[in-house]
């Protein structure tokens, strides 16, 4: 299993985008929970599984890449 967080001003436009990757590279999606914290920044926290070789590593770069997302971690 495999926890990803990250913080975001616009969790309605970065969550759908972070769920293709998932969908597009072959996780499946466990849990999603979204937190609001000070000035209008929340935490999105993913829990999900890969299904496939393609791993952590390559959907952490590609999430990363996604403008506007801070504070990405991965586990």
């Amino acid at each position: 299993m495999n926890c990803l967080n990250f913080n975001t001003n616009t969790p309605l436009e970065h969550i759908p985008r972070v769920l293709d990757l998932l969908r597009v590279m072959s996780f499946d999606l466990d849990d999603l929970q979204v937190g609001s914290r000070d000035n209008g920044v929340f935490c999105v926290m993913v829990t999900c599984r890969a299904l496939q070789k393609e791993g952590l590593e390559t959907l952490r770069r590609r999430i990363q890449n996604i403008p506007g997302i801070h504070k990405l971690h991965c586990i």
